[in-house]
């Protein structure tokens, strides 16, 4: 199993360091379906709860309001993956701010202080890519990612075939 969630990672990786907005249209597509399907099933659900007298309105509106995300993600795969990356992009800068001060306000010192003032300097610098040149930050995301990928994808298929020969 680890070799084949190795495989897909460096696959995903490659995907996403050579084609990034037509990786990101693909897995914008993919959430879209699933979001019909589940909007689907959870209406169906509904019909169901309906026929056997019981509370059934909230579970309708939930299946209806996925299925219309569904569609909307569907016809619009790349606004989809293209908000979605703003999003993590956001909170990446958010995360690094508030961790480098709450670091530098434990009365940190030596590399603990480093660290945190780099987490500073890193998510304001990410929170400015991201103001300043979006399309730029996220291609870098998605470079990002694709590098993770690959690493993480041949770290699990050396493990994997270890793990193999060890058995």
């Amino acid at each position: 199993m680890l070799l084949w969630r190795g495989g897909l990672s460096i696959v995903v990786g490659l995907a996403l360091l050579l084609f990034p907005m037509e990786t990101a249209a693909v897995v914008g597509l993919v959430i879209g379906l699933w979001l019909l399907v589940d909007g689907f099933s959870t209406a169906g659900l509904a019909l169901q709860q309906r026929s056997h007298a019981a509370s059934w309105g909230f579970t309708m509106f939930s299946g209806v309001v996925t299925a219309l995300a569904g569609v909307a993600v569907i016809v619009f795969p790349v606004g989809f993956a293209v908000v979605g990356a703003m999003a993590v992009l956001w909170i990446m800068a958010l995360g690094l701010v508030l961790t480098g001060i709450a670091r530098t306000a434990s009365r940190a010192s030596g590399w603990s202080l480093v660290t945190g003032l780099l987490n500073i300097v890193f998510g304001v610098l990410l929170g400015g890519l991201a103001l300043a040149e979006p399309a730029g930050g996220l291609v870098a995301l998605a470079w990002l990612l694709g590098v993770y990928g690959l690493l993480f994808g041949a770290l699990s298929v050396v493990i994997g075939i270890r793990l193999r020969r060890c058995h």
